[in-house]
């Protein structure tokens, strides 16, 4: 199964601290079964708010798409499909990445691996076997 990863996963992994994220999501990480994704609308968010001062990554902003390809990490262009998908249901939040990473995980058939609280119950997000 392919997996998109939210932003702050992916920034997790990158940084290399896996460690601070759950055991059921460290697990899943650590299967080699799974194929993981990350959109560049990740990349996008994570660009931004980059250069506003709003975030610190530990390697260079340009450095950062070849570390997530070392971790086997594919990276998703968007396109018009993405664009204009319609999510079903409405997700409970205002927020534009939220909103296109979930399009995107709809049209890909990926489940959305977040910590969000605004996501985690969304039926497109991935939810540990004992949940």
């Amino acid at each position: 199964m392919r997996y998109l990863l939210d932003t702050h996963v992916a920034l997790a992994l990158a940084n290399g601290a896996m460690g601070s994220l759950p055991r059921p999501m460290q697990s899943l990480l650590n299967d080699t079964s799974n194929g993981f994704v990350v959109s560049v609308v990740t990349l996008w968010e994570i660009a931004i708010k980059v250069r506003l001062g709003k975030l610190a990554l530990s390697t260079n902003l340009e450095e950062l798409p070849a570390q997530l390809a070392i971790l086997g990490i594919e990276i998703l262009n968007v396109g018009l499909v993405h664009t204009l998908t319609e999510v079903e249901p409405s997700p409970p939040t205002n927020d534009v990445f939220d909103q296109m990473l979930l399009a995107v995980s709809q049209v890909e058939c990926c489940r959305f691996v977040t910590l969000d609280r605004a996501l985690r119950d969304h039926p497109l997000a991935w939810r540990p076997a004992s949940a």
